[in-house]
Parts: structure tokens; sequence; C-alpha cells
């Protein structure tokens, strides 16, 4: 949890306790710290401690004074602090206040450095050494236990995030964290482009205006990311089944799909995209590509593996599904071609078909429409002219991209009555 710090220069007044309080006074900048200190009532920081420093408090009654050490140092409303001492203020001999002085101007940290460490796994992680020349700031608490106050710096740096979105972009953020206590080491996600941290501090130094050190590292990336994406190109023919699919990516053959790495250029540098039928592991093609459009003309089950890798050792592998499904063929038997925009063409309802032929024909056996086009349909004219409403008859050869349990594909011979109506 972030500390809430609170700075006073000059003359700073900290809390009011009923009609006591107590005043700091310095020609120096002074912060008073209330939130998450242990066993005592404040720490007063002071950018250098002098004969000007005085600690004031104000009550009615006989004022007492002693250090951490038991020791009485003063019976008036007010003294000149020392540094790492405690004090406890007594009033009419009941303890109102203990609190803890530090001169933090003798406890900057300085010579900050960070030093990149080797780890096995700097594909995914990087272990970062900060070091300083630093003192380990200890108080006392008004029972005599020991603690240590904590500090925190700034470690900051560039990298990028994918987008997730239709752009399929790479965006830059910058990240900045806080480090507590340093000498540490800091571990972190592998940064997937160039980027230079950024190391100063601490936060008590820069609120009391002090000069802090910043110290800088240079990275060269060697992670790689991929966020690999299949998209299935929709045709227009709203009677084709599954001609799209918003939850996986599957649908009717030809099922046209492109295929994108999302890697984080130009540390993914290197691709290798393998195109499987997981019925019989056969592979269908090989691209070196981040991008490009299949076809897959065949129902069935397939695995596009993706490896991406750079200059150095690091390669990742992902993969994705595809499923095209089984061929479909289903024949109305009416539609009402009268122009209010509902069923006003004969249309079949297909899906997966790689071929087709239809031809109807009147009652005379006269051809009135043939199509070799599934997404197409009699719009129930004949050379332009509204056809007469009756019965009319259909013939229809298919062959579906599946196969049955021979090894031979799917076919479709079907005939039947079409009922035209107005």
């Amino acid at each position: 949890m972030k500390r809430i710090i609170t700075t006073y220069i000059l003359c700073t007044i900290f809390a009011l306790y009923a009609t006591a309080q107590l005043n700091v006074n310095s020609g120096n900048s002074v912060l008073q710290i209330t939130n998450n200190v242990i066993g005592l009532d404040q720490i007063i920081l002071v950018n250098g401690l002098n004969n000007n420093t005085t600690l004031t408090y104000t009550a009615a009654g006989n004022i007492r004074w002693y250090n951490h050490n038991g020791v009485l140092v003063g019976t008036s409303n007010a003294i000149t602090p020392n540094d790492k001492t405690g004090y406890k203020i007594e009033v009419n001999g009941r303890q109102e206040m203990y609190i803890w002085v530090i001169d933090y101007s003798l406890c900057v940290a300085n010579n900050i450095s960070m030093q990149l460490l080797d780890n096995e796994d700097q594909c995914e992680r990087i272990e970062i050494l900060a070091s300083a020349n630093v003192q380990t700031i200890v108080y006392g608490d008004s029972l005599g236990g020991i603690h240590q106050l904590p500090r925190e710096y700034h470690l900051e740096w560039a990298d990028i995030t994918f987008s997730n979105d239709s752009a399929r972009t790479w965006n830059d953020v910058t990240n900045d964290t806080l480090i507590l206590n340093i000498p540490r080491t800091i571990y972190l996600p592998a940064p997937l482009c160039d980027t230079q941290f950024k190391l100063y501090g601490d936060e008590y130094a820069m609120a009391l205006g002090i000069q802090i050190d910043t110290t800088y590292l240079q990275y060269d990336a060697r992670a790689i990311k991929l966020y690999p994406e299949a998209v299935v190109i929709e045709r227009n023919g709203t009677n084709e089944l599954d001609r799209s699919s918003q939850t996986d990516v599957s649908g009717s053959a030809p099922l046209v799909v492109d295929f994108y790495a999302n890697g984080n250029k130009p540390i993914a540098a290197y691709y290798k995209w393998t195109i499987y039928n997981v019925d019989n592991w056969d592979v269908l093609v090989r691209y070196t590509e981040d991008e490009f459009r299949y076809t897959f003309s065949n129902s069935g089950n397939y695995i596009a593996r993706i490896e991406a890798w750079g200059d150095e050792d690091c390669r990742v592998l992902d993969s994705i599904r595809i499923n095209v499904r089984e061929s479909i063929l289903e024949v109305p038997n009416v539609f009402t071609p009268n122009g209010d925009g509902v069923n006003d063409e004969f249309r079949v309802a297909f899906r997966s078909l790689q071929e087709y032929h239809i031809k109807i024909v009147n009652r005379w056996g006269v051809q009135v429409y043939s199509s070799n086009n599934p997404s197409e349909g009699w719009n129930g004219t004949i050379n332009g002219k509204p056809a007469p409403m009756g019965t009319y008859y259909y013939f229809i050869d298919a062959r579906g991209t599946d196969k049955d349990s021979k090894g031979r594909y799917i076919k479709y011979k079907t005939s039947g009555d079409i009922n035209l109506l107005r």
C-alpha cells in the first residue's frame, strides 16, 4: 500500500490532539509520516538537522520529554532533536505522543546502479539487480521494538502490447512500478521491444526536494510473443449454411481463411506456418509469411501451427484448429415470388458443396431455369416475365467436399416438385 506523505517547508504543523499540538520548526524541508508506521505516532524526516530545528509541543500542564533510552531531555514545551532518536512526550505524567526523528540528508541512496542477471528463462522473464550505497533506516517503537522504514524507488520502462482488435496493432505503453528497498533483485516479464530501464528515487528524497540519483539500463529484447488469429472470409449467399463463424474457425467449404501471426516485430523476425490434416496428419502446405490466405477445399479437421523466432534463441509455438463442416443439401417445395421480400426466390439450403447443377422444368418438360451456383436462386420468371403459378420440377446433381467410408466424395442426385405461389 502506498504510504501517504505530507510535505512541510520551514514551519510545519503536524497534528491536533484536543487542545495540544506538536509543531516542527526547521529551516529545511520536513516530512511527517503517520501512515504505516509501527508502534508510534509519527516519524519526522528532516532534510538536514541543525540548531534551528525544534520540536514544540503546546499543551496545558507540565511537559516532559524523554528520549528512547528513557533519559529526560527537556521540561519545557520545546527541544532541539537529535538524529535517529525517539522521543516520548508526557503531559502531567501521561504519555501524549511517541515520535522518531531522522536526519534524512544522511540517508539518501547514491551510486544507484542496475545490472541484468543471467537466468535460464530469459525468453519469458528477466532479472535486474538494483544496487546502491544506502543505509538501512531503523526506528524504535514505544515498547522498544525495532523496525525498518521501507523506501520506494521508481522503475520505468517502455514496452508494447497487442491491441487485440480489428486493427491488429501493437501499442506503446509505459510501465512504472514501485520497488521496495534496494539492493534488490527485480523480476519482470521480458519486454517485447528494445527498451531502456530508468531507476530513480527514493520517494522521501523526492518529497523533501533532495537531488536524487537516476540510473539507466539499456535492454535489447529477445522475447517472442504471438497472438495468432484466423478469420473466416464470409460469402454473400444467405442460403449457404455456416458460411462464417463467430466463435471458432469453422464453416462451409470451400472455407477461405486469413491467417495472422500478430508477432512482436521486429523481434519476431521469422515465421513458419504448417497446416495439417488431423485425420491423417498429412502436411497440406507451409508458409513463411507472417500472414496469408488459404482455402480449405475438403471437409475435415485441420491444425495450422505457427512457429516464430528472432535472432536469439527464443522461439514460440502456437496453433489454431479449423473445422470444415460436412456437406448438406436441403430443397424447399414452395416459394412465393410476389415481391414482399419473403421467400421470393427458390433457393436450396446447402453447405460444403464442390459441384452443383440444378435444372427446373415446367409440367411439359420445358426448362425454365438452370444454374451451377448453389448460392443463386430462381426468381420465378421466364424470359423476364412472371412464370404462371403452379407446379414445377427440379433435378439436382451435386457433390460434397466430404467423403464416405470408402473414401469417395458424397454425391447428391435428387429431384422433386416445386409449388410457385403468388
